[in-house]
């Protein structure tokens, strides 16, 4: 609990470095001027993996993006910022005093803050039992510092979650990790639905 209170201290300060457009920045510019136009890519090159693989058909996977894409509209108004986009503990070095430095920017990204939060909480969700995963993101959440509502954040990570999860089942079709993540991204599609 300690950990994530700290974790969340340090997000809440990157979150507020503003970044132009919106997508990958390993190039130092992002692509996108608009939030939703980055998802829309993004989600079709994630989707085209997983349509190549024979993991998915094309159409079940247009009626997914098109309730993903219609419910992240909300964030059109959110101001892209410094994404980690790789949010988890293996990425997380803590010095003898107890702080903490984020690493491994590779997959560093110019979205909003909810885009880079689900990130983390899926991965949460994968990695800890339901007691834990829930005690670790209320307390992360709890001490997580924005100006914008927290209640956003609620109402778009199981949206996030579906669209994190197709990267996922891409990444790892074909291997033992893939029967976890396909329930979890089922798990998600059933509550976009409801």
């Amino acid at each position: 609990m300690e950990f994530y209170t700290k974790f969340a201290r340090l997000l809440s300060n990157i979150h507020r470095i503003p970044i132009e457009n919106y997508g990958y920045i390993g190039s130092g510019i992002a692509d996108y001027e608009s939030f939703i136009d980055c998802i829309h890519d993004k989600y079709d090159e994630i989707t085209n993996g997983l349509i190549k693989k024979k993991l998915f058909n094309e159409v079940s996977l247009l009626e997914i993006k098109k309730t993903v894409i219609d419910r992240l509209r909300l964030c059109e108004s959110l101001p892209s910022v410094l994404c980690h986009g790789d949010l988890s503990t293996k990425n997380v070095m803590i010095d003898e005093h107890g702080d903490l430095t984020l690493i491994d920017w590779d997959d560093a990204m110019a979205y909003n803050w909810i885009a880079d939060l689900s990130r983390m909480t899926y991965w949460m969700k994968l990695k800890y039992n339901e007691y834990e995963y829930e005690l670790y993101r209320d307390t992360f959440i709890e001490h997580y510092s924005t100006v914008h509502s927290k209640g956003d954040f609620h109402a778009l990570e199981n949206t996030f979650h579906v669209w994190i999860g197709l990267d996922h089942l891409n990444f790892y079709a074909h291997t033992p990790q893939y029967e976890d993540a396909w329930a979890y991204f089922n798990e998600t599609v059933d509550k976009l639905h409801r």
